[in-house]
């Protein structure tokens, strides 16, 4: 038996592609949760890029990378993770597998909501020819972290009936 798409390694280590043809396979997983976190890490990528960009404008700016560095390393390892945890929920809804699989999206909510208030701060204070992109990067960690939240929810084994 072929294992699934998201049991052949990290999606960072694949092409791109894998994870589209994965996403929209036969296949449970992944799934939303795997899609909000790409998301978010990309929606941080851009904010590394923008603070990168912003030095001439913002005396901090080094700071501003660093910080948003982290935040792409806080929510990158539940582009596959998130996949895991939540395959044993499929396997077994348990309590236990319903709190573990809570993790990745409350994570992905935390820190987007972060990269969302970097991307802001940068879109006002940054380099002005890059604030189009400060603002994409801001809806798009605001959306994930919207969606992220809502996927924690489903999640709560209290809410399971």
């Amino acid at each position: 038996m072929t294992p699934a798409g998201w049991e052949r390694g990290d999606y960072l280590d694949r092409p791109l592609r894998d994870l589209l043809d994965d996403t929209g396979g036969h296949d449970a997983l992944p799934a939303a949760g795997t899609v909000v976190a790409t998301t978010a890490a990309l929606a941080s990528a851009l904010v590394v890029k923008i603070a990168r960009r912003s030095r001439s404008y913002r005396p901090d700016a080094d700071e501003l990378v660093a910080r948003a560095e982290k935040l792409l390393a806080t929510v990158v390892p539940h582009i596959s993770g998130d996949a895991a945890l939540y395959a044993a929920v499929l396997h077994e809804r348990s309590a236990a597998n319903l709190r573990a699989a809570m993790i990745p999206p409350r994570v992905v909510a935390e820190t987007s909501t972060a990269v969302a208030e970097l991307a802001a701060d940068l879109a006002d204070t940054g380099n002005p020819a890059l604030a189009h992109d400060a603002a994409a990067a801001h809806r798009l960690a605001t959306t994930a972290a919207d969606v992220a939240a809502s996927l924690t929810a489903a999640n709560d084994p209290r809410e399971d009936s």
